[in-house]
């Protein structure tokens, strides 16, 4: 009957959400997992999230941990080709629209013009800071947790909620208000 058709719409809906939140988490998982692999063959430092000044295709986090992915290989060095590879793997959440969704923090970054990552030693709480989260577009890197700024902002497609990858490798599942109270605790990473 059209009535029983109308009661379980939503729930298919709802399903199909679920589904593409527990892909996402499941990518932020790989995501993670992938640097710390790197991590550990590079001195336990973080990749370099982005190099400031540089418009090359290597110029930000998601290229050097790519065959920690499983893929054996480098990203190709051609934006076009980098942006197809990225596109149609764990770089992106089935719920975006742009070639990457997962933005990583950018106080991670380091400043010493040594092109390498954050030591991971200088966090504080592994525990507690956010290492990437979802963006849709925009910068490869996040600065505010507001959903607001399309550049250095984030994203929250799941129902108002997104995921997020802590540098311990634990996922959440975080509204922006609820991302909001806890920014102070989630960003708190002192510049080397």
């Amino acid at each position: 009957p059209p009535s029983l058709r109308l009661l379980l719409f939503p729930t298919g809906w709802h399903v199909l959400a679920s589904s593409r939140s527990a892909h996402c988490a499941g990518n932020l998982r790989q995501l993670a997992a992938a640097i710390h692999l790197y991590a550990s063959e590079h001195g336990n430092r973080l990749p370099p999230t982005y190099i400031k000044g540089s418009s090359a295709p290597d110029n930000n986090w998601f290229y050097p941990i790519y065959p920690y992915l499983g893929g054996g290989s480098a990203l190709p060095y051609d934006w076009s080709k980098l942006m197809e590879a990225v596109r149609n793997g764990a770089y992106r959440c089935p719920q975006a629209t742009a070639w990457n969704s997962y933005k990583m923090n950018m106080k991670l970054r380091t400043h010493d013009k040594s092109l390498t990552g954050m030591p991971l030693a200088s966090l504080p709480a592994l525990a507690s800071v956010i290492m990437i989260a979802e963006g849709n577009g925009g910068h490869v890197e996040f600065d505010t947790y507001a959903s607001s700024d399309g550049n250095v902002g984030l994203w929250y497609p799941h129902g108002g909620h997104l995921n997020a990858a802590f540098v311990d490798g634990h996922i959440e599942h975080l509204s922006e208000s609820a991302l909001q109270a806890r920014w102070d605790e989630c960003n708190a990473i002192a510049l080397p």
